[in-house]
């Protein structure tokens, strides 16, 4: 076979692959169950996803995509398994795109541009806890922070916020009965700056994973890796 016969194989089989196939990413859709990362759940029906070897991508159109009971909306995508007991909860957030200055949605009680990478402990749309790697920009100035919420009953009844470093962010979540606590490393998992641990009240018997949010009129692409739930 002449080398421009080989050329046109070869051609035709990446073609012909599919994703998946030859290094590509695959295809994930709403309500499929990926092997390591569990349920993936798009309320607005707008998002995509993608999954390769141990990273799983979520990316979110340009419009209001926020898991916020209070007065906002529950209707970020969710990647969720379950989960039961005591345990602990861990992801690598590898990027999440950049929050730019002006771009928050209109109308919004917040003017600041808000994209998020998240983990989350879920019972249901008013009973979570929600762990951010967020990326902001508030009056022109750029912002990111690990984002500790805990919502009971649609309300927040705990709000913490310590800024960081723009970099991959490991995010933890450990539960033990009644107990939570939450952290976040920097340094490949080195070491680990915790929260206050915190009380907590959910069923034995509850879901675990992760989400993406967006509050602003530009889409945000967020790179995870790495999810684990261990005992």
């Amino acid at each position: 076979m002449c080398s421009n016969d080989r050329h046109r194989v070869l051609w035709f089989l990446l073609l012909s692959a599919g994703p998946g196939t030859f290094g590509m990413a695959d295809e994930v859709k709403p309500f499929d169950n990926v092997p390591g990362w569990g349920r993936v759940v798009d309320p607005a029906g707008d998002c995509a996803f993608e999954q390769k070897d141990n990273m799983f991508t979520i990316r979110v159109p340009g419009d209001g995509h926020d898991l916020w009971p209070l007065k906002g909306k529950v209707n970020a995508p969710l990647v969720l398994q379950d989960a039961e007991g005591d345990f602990t909860v861990e992801v690598l957030i590898q990027s999440v795109e950049k929050a730019e200055n002006g771009t928050a949605i209109p109308g919004l009680a917040s003017t600041t541009a808000f994209h998020a990478g998240t983990l989350v402990i879920w019972k249901d749309a008013k009973n979570f806890v929600r762990l951010d790697r967020t990326d902001m920009n508030k009056d022109g100035k750029a912002i990111t922070s690990c984002y500790f919420h805990i919502f009971k009953e649609g309300e927040r009844v705990v709000e913490l916020s310590p800024i960081v470093r723009d970099k991959p962010t490991s995010l933890r979540l450990t539960r033990k009965a009644d107990r939570l606590t939450a952290s976040y490393s920097q340094d490949g998992g080195k070491s680990w700056r915790e929260f206050p641990e915190q009380a907590i009240d959910l069923p034995v018997k509850v879901k675990a994973g992760i989400s993406a949010l967006n509050s602003t009129v530009r889409p945000n692409t967020v790179v995870f890796e790495s999810l684990k739930i261990t005992k």
